[in-house]
């Protein structure tokens, strides 16, 4: 009897071996989107926006909208609304507005579980699309009190800035859209057929103000001893670099209206974050960062003449500017309380009675029609002479009038305190102009029909709008930092909403050597200075950057024939979230500051899995309780039979 119940035993376990397989039940009953894309919670001082699902997820019905047809037939049918008691809606992006929002949440109500805003492929991204106010940062505008309104961006839905009860997801991958609807128009056939449904987990940790949030985050780290938080300041790094030989030590005082700024920004308005990886928010910045980028190796290219004038030109990109400008309230900030620029004491600090102009590189488009706005804090301190050179030097810009608004910028936060080949063409139309007006006005018209070569700006699209880890980041980097975009291959700068330090993007330290490079003291490469040499060189000197590069060939001199140099040039970088975090004590319900925090959060996750019919389930139902009873019979059985074995009087 023993050897019949071992053989019973091997059997069931012999059936369970073969019969299993590794994938887990919850792998098989699901399909993961895993390049999704999230909107998450924000705060500032008086409020929260964003959206979220419950902790444990939200999950529905799946019913997909195509077109407003479909849309207005799903608004009238009521007999499948009232069908399920939740849903999670796939709407095509082109009816992802405030029209269309508001319309399924005034009709689902509290059965609106979520939101799956789908694009078909990149040929089908709309035309005009932006989640941002009809009049961005107007909140901080210079133009606050004034009763006109200019709507810089008329086909806003301010979506971003509105607070949702659930989750929305943005699927932007052409085979993510095609797995959906696939799965969806096999299973909607009829009432009778098994249903799609959908399961968002994307909650966040952060709720109420960015004084609620940032509160819970002292007592949390004081009295928990947790290490993470609840949330984040919005802000990355404010990078500045310039010519390495225009420093003014202490003693030497600064001249007022010395410094001449040229400003680009790093971020841009985002709504939908990534679960793992970078993302790219709306490629605004792109245009100017490249351009910015290209005017300072024409400024470095001619710095013999440029070190001869009295300016100090000044390349800063500030990062944090698409909530409110918190990066150029930094950026003031730091210079009236004599933090600008960081780092050594011994260089004298520049204040806002130093500053001669701000240049700025804002919404450039692929265009042959540019508009100049010049506003400065009194009309009558126009640099008049500079901009007749420079409308002479480029005739595709326009000078707006005088009473025109400036657009959305971060140089109004001063005034507050008074194809890849015609795109790099294009590109190069602007900047040299720009230098050869620079030149002109700052040293004389010594030097006549400035140039750089295409090549480089070339290589600055290719990196920054097609691949970070390109041949120019590796070139002017030292190794180690150049393996650091190896896990970027193939994407592009991103330009988004940062925390730092949490932030991971390859954004700062490509602009950091990229800049300081093409700004470097080219007399300096000529020195055939060893690597131990050079690393000797930045221990000493606390005033400027060095660092043993291979060398980027169109940048490098025609007589320099050796494959690595030391480079010399200066660099600086400060954090570029807003004061109100950096102010002992500072209420941050007040407004004199923005405030502006993003949510922490666990996990992104997207699912779809298969709902049965009602009478599926019954069936199901009772085929479970059927196999519990047979189980349960057998059970009985061989338990019997064991009784009786044991019964029987040993033969031994």
């Amino acid at each position: 009897m023993h050897s019949s119940l071992f053989c019973i035993s091997v059997f069931f376990l012999t059936f369970l071996i073969v019969f299993t397989q590794s994938t887990r039940v919850a792998d098989q009953m699901y399909v993961s989107f895993d390049r999704a894309r999230y909107c998450v919670r924000h705060l500032n001082g008086t409020h929260e926006i964003g959206c979220q699902s419950s902790m444990r997820g939200n999950s529905g019905r799946m019913y997909m909208i195509d077109n407003e047809n479909e849309f207005n037939s799903y608004l009238k049918d009521s007999k499948t609304i009232d069908s399920s008691n939740s849903f999670i809606i796939a709407l095509n992006i082109e009816l992802f507005n405030s029209e269309y929002v508001d319309k399924l949440m005034n009709r689902l109500d509290s059965k609106l579980n979520g939101l799956v805003i789908y694009l078909k492929s990149n040929l089908s991204r709309p035309k005009d699309f932006s989640h941002d106010d009809q009049c961005p940062n107007h909140r901080q505008s210079y133009y606050l009190n004034q009763t006109e309104t200019v709507h810089w961006n008329p086909k806003g839905t301010g979506l971003f800035f509105r607070s949702f009860p659930f989750p929305i997801v943005l699927l932007d991958e052409k085979d993510d859209y095609e797995r959906l609807d696939k799965f969806y128009r096999q299973f909607y056939n009829t009432q009778s057929s098994p249903t799609c449904g959908l399961e968002v987990k994307a909650f966040q940790s952060a709720a109420h103000t960015s004084k609620t949030c940032m509160r819970r985050n002292e007592i949390s780290h004081s009295l928990l001893d947790a290490v993470d938080g609840f949330c984040d300041p919005v802000g990355g790094l404010n990078i500045y670099s310039k010519l390495p030989d225009s420093l003014t030590l202490v003693p030497k005082q600064r001249q007022p209206k010395s410094v001449v700024l040229i400003l680009a920004t790093t971020d841009s308005f985002q709504m939908f974050l990534k679960a793992q990886g970078t993302t790219g928010g709306a490629q605004q910045p792109a245009t100017a960062l490249i351009t910015f980028l290209a005017l300072a190796h024409v400024i470095g290219q001619e710095q013999k003449e440029f070190n001869k004038q009295d300016k100090e030109i000044i390349f800063v990109t500030l990062d944090g500017d698409a909530l409110d400008y918190s990066a150029s309230f930094r950026f003031l900030f730091d210079m009236n309380n004599d933090y600008f620029p960081a780092g050594d004491k011994n260089e004298q600090r520049i204040k806002i009675e130093h500053i001669h102009s701000i240049i700025e590189f804002q919404s450039l488009s692929f265009s042959n029609n540019l508009s100049l706005y010049a506003y400065p804090s009194s009309p009558s301190i126009i640099n008049e002479t500079f901009i007749a050179t420079l409308l002479e030097n480029n005739p595709m810009i326009t000078r707006m009038n005088a009473n025109s608004p400036l657009p959305p910028a971060s140089s109004q936060i001063f005034q507050q305190y008074n194809t890849t080949t015609e795109f790099s063409q294009w590109i190069k139309s602007i900047v040299e102009p720009l230098a050869q007006t620079l030149l002109d006005s700052y040293v004389g018209n010594n030097i006549t029909n400035v140039t750089i070569e295409q090549e480089i700006i070339n290589n600055l699209v290719y990196c920054v709008l097609k691949n970070v880890n390109c041949p120019l980041i590796h070139n002017v980097s030292n190794q180690s930092i150049g393996n650091s975009f190896d896990a970027f291959e193939q994407t592009s700068l991103p330009f988004s909403i940062n925390t730092y330090p949490t932030a991971t993007t390859p954004t700062f330290p490509f602009v950091q050597n990229i800049l300081s490079y093409f700004l470097r003291d080219r007399e300096y490469d000529k020195q055939n200075i060893t690597e131990t040499k050079c690393l000797e060189q930045k221990n000493n000197d606390t005033l400027r950057l060095y660092r043993y590069v291979g060398g980027y060939a169109p940048s490098i001199m025609p007589e320099q024939n050796y494959s690595g140099y030391c480079v010399r040039s200066y660099l600086r970088y400060a954090s570029s979230s807003s004061p109100a975090f950096s102010i002992d004590n500072y209420d941050l319900s007040q407004t004199t500051y923005p405030a502006w925090t993003e949510s922490r959060w666990t996990t992104f996750t997207l699912r779809l899995f298969i709902i049965p019919t009602r009478t599926h389930e019954i069936v199901t139902l009772v085929i479970g309780i059927l196999l519990l009873s047979i189980s349960f019979i057998v059970f009985s059985i061989l338990r019997w039979y064991v009784k009786l074995d044991l019964l029987q009087p040993s033969s031994s």
